[in-house]
């Protein structure tokens, strides 16, 4: 005996596939961001996030690159892996909202350089950032790393970063914006890490 499937059938098999094609989707983008904010442990209280992610070595370096704002390509690695994002590279203090995405260089102890993708995050035990917090450029500001821009490249020392907060380091310009430090984006380009801000 033939089994025989209706196409109503199909049609909902196939809508159900794609719910969870969804659902796989979104929890591979937002739970490693989710578990790192609460420390790999459950709550919901805003402080908790603040206080239960763990902390970057301090000999380990973030410095600022600029803002995930679009979907352009972006030259973002040593081996020219795109990604379908633009970034504003100069940003005014009070545009640099808590959680917003960014993309920051890590400098490790050996002056290496991988870029990543992070989470504006208030360093302290604060739960949001002001622009006054910004233009004080007192260590207020932190990111949340989340994935490098070319995983396939990163070393498992590199990847052992992801999920862990640290200070963003960066420069407010003449025009008082947020911007990468020059000696940084040298070094950077010097590097050959691919990373191209004009």
């Amino acid at each position: 005996m033939r089994n025989t499937f209706s196409l109503h059938e199909v049609r909902i098999a196939r809508f159900s596939g794609l719910l969870v094609l969804a659902f796989v989707a979104i929890a591979f983008f937002v739970s490693p961001i989710a578990m790192a904010a609460m420390g790999g442990k459950g709550g919901c209280a805003a402080s908790n996030i603040v206080n239960k992610t763990p902390n970057l070595s301090n000999t380990i370096k973030v410095y600022f690159l600029g803002r995930v704002a679009g979907a352009t390509g972006a030259n973002l690695s040593a081996t020219e892996t795109k990604i379908a994002a633009a970034v504003d590279e100069n940003l005014k203090p009070s545009d640099v909202a808590t959680w917003s995405w960014f993309m920051c260089a890590v400098k490790a102890p050996n002056n290496t350089f991988t870029i990543f993708t992070c989470s504006v995050s208030a360093f302290n035990s604060k739960n949001k950032l002001t622009a006054s917090d910004v233009t004080s450029n007192n260590g207020t500001l932190g990111v949340v790393l989340g994935l490098p821009t070319n995983v396939s490249q990163a070393s498992p020392a590199v990847m052992a970063y992801v999920g862990k907060k640290t200070p963003l380091i960066y420069t407010l310009n003449a025009a008082g914006l947020v911007t990468t430090p020059p000696d940084v984006m040298q070094a950077l380009q010097a590097a050959g890490t691919g990373w191209n801000m004009h």
